[in-house]
């Protein structure tokens, strides 16, 4: 097969386009000034003189040996005229042809470490889960697969406590509601059912807990005998109260409801509230007295009980 005939001369043109009579060619390493050889056959057998003088056409015969070249082209007069950077020569036949071998030799290497990796892994897998001829898989109704996961709570992973990071039991719904278990967690559904079930609140109707209540003595002095939310008791006069909270009501819309005791037979005790007592959020009044019996006068009373919701 014939070829393009290349490099059969080397010829330098100056500025104005003329051959670069006398010019030079410093040849060196490709991107230093370490000279490197240039030679004036194909065989590379004998060195060019480094710089090459340009004949009076501009021409010399250069041929590069391996690797890249940076070449720096003087005139006659040492003026710079070009610096080119990384040339390299062609590759020959035979240097390509011994590249393709080396490429092949390196595929089947990497082919032969293919296998080999093949097999490790297969060897590997056939060792864990869920692998033909392996160990049984994991059970998918279970979260943590009991061969891997020691029995709860060890020394590595122990009972979670108040002060202690570590794991729980949920508790039961029994359990809650028994409520003597110490160590188990309660989920946010249990819990409520075991305060319901506590408080003998069955079904799905919303409770409503008891926001302030009061237990005081009406007559003479008047005295709290015990309370919730209450923090005193002012005496407007016979049966006549102003109950004072201690913390403030949402808003005034609360209701209240108050029993009294008293030693007088025969009329209604109660109390009340006239239209005039508007509930504040941190009082209401509360009026003690007969309903009936032939008196509505009010009256103290030794007992008297109030609560109130929200």
């Amino acid at each position: 097969m014939a070829t393009l005939a290349t490099n059969v001369s080397f010829q330098c043109l100056g500025f104005d386009g003329k051959p670069l009579a006398g010019g030079k060619i410093y040849t060196y390493a490709a991107g230093t000034t370490t000279p490197k050889t240039t030679y004036t056959t194909m065989a590379g057998t004998v060195a060019n003189p480094n710089p090459v003088i340009l004949d009076q056409n501009g021409k010399a015969k250069i041929f590069l040996g391996d690797g890249a070249y940076r070449l720096q082209i003087l005139d006659s007069n040492n003026a710079i005229v070009d610096d080119i950077d990384q040339i390299s020569r062609y590759v020959t036949q035979s240097e390509f042809a011994s590249f393709q071998q080396t490429v092949s030799d390196g595929v089947l290497q990497l082919t032969e470490i293919k296998e080999q990796i093949d097999v490790y892994v297969d060897t590997a897998l056939g060792n864990q889960k869920g692998y033909a001829g392996g160990v049984a898989p994991l059970d998918e109704n279970v979260q943590i697969d009991p061969v891997y996961f020691p029995e709860l709570p060890h020394t590595g992973v122990p009972q979670a406590t108040e002060t202690q990071i570590g794991v729980a039991e949920i508790a039961t719904q029994a359990e809650t509601n028994t409520a003597t278990d110490d160590l188990r967690t309660v989920t946010p559904k249990k819990l409520l059912a075991g305060v319901k079930n506590h408080l003998n609140a069955s079904g799905d109707a919303p409770m409503h807990a008891c926001r302030a209540w009061v237990n005081f003595n009406g007559t003479g002095t008047v005295s709290i005998r015990a309370s919730g939310n209450v923090s005193s008791i002012t005496d407007n006069g016979v049966g006549d109260y102003t109950v004072n909270l201690t913390t403030a009501m949402p808003d005034a819309n609360y209701v209240w409801d108050g029993t009294v005791q008293g030693d007088a037979v025969g009329f209604a005790r109660s109390a009340f509230s006239n239209t005039a007592d508007v509930n504040t959020t941190t009082s209401f009044k509360v009026k003690t007295g007969y309903s009936s019996g032939g008196s509505s006068a009010l009256q103290d009373f030794p007992t008297v009980s109030v609560t109130v919701f929200r």
